[in-house]
């Protein structure tokens, strides 16, 4: 995957994406945009304005695949997971793609848990600074116990220090059993 920001900020055209990733925090996932009915060139049809959105939920929520030394949030599973994707290398040069935040579902939900989703999140986001899509993110975490909710702050800036992107993305760990 690769993202380019947009010319204004110097840096290349940006790509034409198949379509926006919008994320629904309500539900804590993400979905498609389509575009109003009333839009001339694709009434009804995806859009593909969001570059950067995209790209950064793509980043943050597909599920990478485990390392070895990986603790599986199912202690009885030895599976993995991973995006198929990342087993069909066309480039000796790829970075496997998502994150790991996947694996912190059941973890409890304290401090270390918190601190480990924005480690995720970094290591995820990392690609996108290496394409020189930002020049970097600031990445903090928000948690409630009693409520079972963690949230992630994801800040981007550009090459010329502007903030490019402000995005909370809430119900990053989620307890199903509330």
């Amino acid at each position: 995957m690769e993202v380019r920001i947009r010319q204004a900020e110097s840096v290349g055209a940006q790509p034409a994406l198949l379509w926006d990733s919008v994320w629904d925090a309500a539900n804590g996932y993400s979905d498609w945009a389509i575009a109003p009915i009333t839009t001339a060139r694709n009434p009804a049809g995806l859009i593909a304005t969001e570059n950067l959105h995209t790209a950064i939920i793509i980043c943050l929520f597909t599920w990478v695949r485990a390392d070895a030394g990986d603790t599986l949030p199912d202690s009885q599973s030895t599976e993995a997971y991973g995006w198929w994707g990342d087993g069909v290398d066309l480039d000796t040069n790829e970075v496997p793609m998502g994150s790991k935040l996947w694996m912190l579902y059941r973890s409890p939900l304290n401090a270390k848990v918190a601190a480990k989703a924005v480690d995720y999140a970094k290591a995820a986001l990392k690609t996108l600074l290496a394409q020189g899509a930002v020049a970097r993110f600031d990445i903090t975490s928000d948690f409630d116990i009693p409520s079972g909710r963690l949230a992630l702050l994801i800040k981007a800036y550009s090459q010329a220090g502007t903030l490019v992107y402000n995005q909370k993305f809430d119900r990053i760990w989620r307890n199903e059993l509330r």
